[in-house]
């Protein structure tokens, strides 16, 4: 996997200055280009089953990042609601005063 993962960074260098290759006449005509182009999404391909197990290789562990949404198990939502549920603060003192009032105002209906 990993001489997959040179090559592709080798072929995206050469693709990314495919320009000065083509200006210093290093190549000419399109099927240099097109050859490189072909290569790299073959490699991609090649390497895509194995890009989780690639990030996890080189990813800081999932305690030491301590994010709701950078969990590896695949369950950001969760984690997520977690940590909201987790952090509940003690409602505001002026909390109760604003649930009445938005109650009385439940019972008159609207002029409109």
């Amino acid at each position: 996997v990993l001489h997959r993962l040179i090559g592709l960074y080798g072929l995206f260098s050469l693709e990314k200055h495919l320009a000065t290759c083509y200006m210093g006449g290093y190549c000419s005509g399109p099927d240099f280009g097109e050859t490189i182009r072909l290569n790299i999404r073959k490699l991609e391909s090649e390497i895509s089953p194995n890009a989780v197990a690639l990030v996890d290789a080189i990813a800081p562990p999932d305690f030491v990042l301590n994010s709701a949404l950078g969990a590896s198990d695949g369950k950001p939502y969760d984690h997520l609601m977690r940590e909201f549920r987790k952090h509940t603060d003690p409602r505001p003192q002026w909390w109760k005063d604003l649930s009445d009032f938005l109650g009385k105002n439940k019972a008159r209906p609207s002029k409109l």
